[in-house]
């Protein structure tokens, strides 16, 4: 068996490979670039013969594009390791792919959609998604303008499109200020008391590691929010292939998702029997239903086109 893999992906995941090496001795060599620049250079090198991935790992709807599929190879893992899921995800998973489609991917990790307020600043916890739009936060809300197409999906889970419509209108009339920088800048914010909301960030690298360091802040405690699922997907070109299907395998086990967890100020488990790794999260996810966000690409271009329409987000 080869004696490295090659990753592309749009973040590194020390959790899982560090625990890889260690177990198989093989190598990840890890290619991240922000967004999708990791899936546009997968497809650009293959489409001209220049096989350099064995696997992709980024969000659902990469997986579900006509123009990509083309690129996986069949792995045939979703029928063998779809028990260890929660029943929520399957049932999107099942009814979102084609049997082909889930036949060359396979969800791998989860991130938990969040926000956060300053404990400092803010005499009552903020329990509620109405709470965030309370008079005292009006300019005080900062919200990274990537994740509110992912946000927006959020709140019509439980409340439909009309109100959502209108929670986003409200949210633009508090003058929330949006920017295109990282979910935890906004973090860095309420601890610098420029902000006292961090709306729709990311639990595990937005706010775990802040809680982590004892900061002034706390997450609100919604009835419900999402968590975008990334599934992986080995090339059908791979230079490595045995190594990649290892891979595959070792970051779906138990040991794999467990190490993942674990890693610096804790992470989400996708698989249903294993806990939040940050204790903080745990307690504050632990009465939330958390609705999988695997979605189509048209789903996800009908979300961002109405985000843009509500939001001043250009």
């Amino acid at each position: 068996m080869a004696d490295t893999v090659v990753y592309y992906g749009s973040a590194s995941r020390p959790g899982f490979f560090e625990a890889f090496e260690e177990e198989t001795g093989i190598t990840v060599n890890a290619v991240t670039a922000p967004g999708y620049q990791s899936v546009s250079r997968f497809q650009t090198e293959e489409s001209n013969g220049q096989h350099s991935a064995d696997v992709l790992n980024s969000v659902s709807q990469v997986f579900l594009r006509d123009d990509l599929t083309p690129y996986f190879a069949e792995i045939d893992m979703w029928e063998e390791y779809k028990d260890v899921y929660s029943d929520a995800l399957v049932e999107k998973v099942e009814s979102t792919a084609s049997e082909t489609e889930r036949s060359k991917m396979l969800p791998v990790t989860t991130t938990n959609y969040t926000s956060a307020y300053s404990t400092s600043r803010t005499d009552e916890p903020v329990d509620s998604w109405d709470a965030i739009l309370a008079s005292q936060f009006e300019n005080r809300i900062g919200a990274p303008t990537f994740t509110m197409s992912s946000m927006y999906w959020i709140l019509t889970r439980e409340w439909g499109e009309e109100r959502a419509d209108q929670y986003f209108t409200d949210l633009a009339d508090m003058e929330t200020r949006f920017a295109g920088q990282s979910t935890s800048a906004f973090t860095e914010s309420l601890v610098a008391g420029q902000s006292d909301v961090a709306f729709g960030v990311a639990g595990s690298t937005a706010v775990a590691p802040f809680l982590q360091d004892g900061a002034p802040i706390a997450p609100v405690r919604t009835d419900w929010t999402g968590a975008v699922i990334s599934p992986i997907a080995v090339s059908k070109n791979a230079p490595h292939p045995k190594a990649a299907r290892k891979l595959v395998e070792f970051m779906i086990s138990e040991e794999g998702q467990r190490a993942n967890a674990a890693h610096g100020a804790g992470r989400p488990s996708i698989r249903a029997g294993i806990e939040h790794g940050n204790e903080q999260l745990r307690q504050a996810f632990s009465e939330t239903t958390i609705h999988p966000m695997f979605i189509t690409p048209e789903t996800k271009s009908r979300i961002v086109e109405k985000a843009n329409s509500l939001l001043p987000l250009s």
